[in-house]
């Protein structure tokens, strides 16, 4: 039974209770992709402890690095202040950053917003999380792996400092097929290497429609948007929750309409494969519930 939002760390289900992926899960669990979800966990804790040389690769699958001191709405979820961060998200207000449903499998008490760097305290805000919202139609079973509903909200102790991104309009006015649109991350260079960037990447990536999206997965959902599908740019393992945002143009504002979510066929960057994302405008109704403190959430 729903109740209101006010679940503590208490909820956070451990890492060997489910299959775990970084973005892109497979339709059907196989032991490679066990093995592999668990040298990713590896990963982000070695990762902890190094620092990656700036430039030595381009991530989130030919990106660009992002300039520092822009995109400060973009937040990076952590287990610690000056940890690894392992999920995305974007401040909607200066309280409240939102991310997807699927990063509920990690430790998620603390994020980094607006710092440019995937660990560490160099810069940005690293805020406590006090509890964590998971939308109340959130799927994720073995007859559907794919996420549905995949939005989650994350409550902070203190407002950040940063301004917040602009959330996609209820109406969905904000989408249109092949509209330019930048997704960001610190993912994977690819679905087989696990070297993730230190430094914030974007992809620019075109909307797809929904037609032709449905072509290539059953999967697909009124509370998922696709983009992409060219060759080798893509957001990838890794980049779960991250923003998927279009571009303000002069000084306006950039428009947050999607978050990482998952990807067909357990590919990245792979030509005529787009990306899913969690679409905002699907979930605006229970986003503005939250935020007004009237919304409900699983009982886990």
């Amino acid at each position: 039974m729903a109740k209101t939002c006010t679940i503590q760390y208490h909820f956070i289900r451990q890492l060997d209770q489910f299959s775990v992926q970084f973005h892109f899960p497979s339709r059907l669990p196989t032991a490679t992709h066990a093995v592999k979800e668990m040298f990713y966990l590896f990963a982000f804790t070695i990762g902890s402890l190094c620092t990656y040389a700036y430039g030595q690769r381009q991530l989130i699958l030919n990106g660009d690095v992002v300039p520092i001191g822009t995109k400060t709405y973009n937040a990076g979820v952590r287990s610690s202040p000056d940890g690894v961060s392992f999920c995305g998200g974007g401040l909607i207000p200066p309280t409240h950053v939102l991310t997807v449903s699927y990063c509920m499998s990690f430790d998620m008490r603390w994020v980094a917003i607006g710092s440019h760097y995937r660990n560490g305290s160099l810069d940005g805000d690293r805020i406590r999380v006090l509890s964590v919202m998971s939308h109340p139609n959130f799927s994720e079973t073995s007859d559907n792996p794919n996420y549905t509903n995949d939005f989650a909200i994350l409550m902070l102790e203190r407002p950040s400092t940063f301004k917040p991104v602009k959330l996609a309009a209820p109406d969905d006015s904000d989408f249109k097929a092949g509209k330019w649109a930048t997704a960001m991350g610190w993912g994977s260079i690819s679905e087989t290497d696990v070297s993730y960037s230190n430094e914030l990447l974007r992809v620019d990536l075109q909307l797809v429609s929904d037609e032709a999206c449905a072509a290539k997965t059953d999967a697909l959902h009124p509370s998922m948007v696709c983009a992409g599908g060219v060759y080798n740019r893509d957001s990838c393992y890794g980049d779960s929750g991250g923003p998927l945002i279009l571009e303000g143009p002069g000084t306006k504002e950039d428009v947050l309409i999607g978050l990482v979510s998952w990807g067909i066929g357990d590919t990245c960057g792979r030509e005529g494969f787009p990306g899913i994302y969690s679409r905002i405008s699907n979930a605006r109704r229970w986003i503005d519930s939250i935020l007004s403190g009237s919304g409900t959430c699983m009982d886990f």
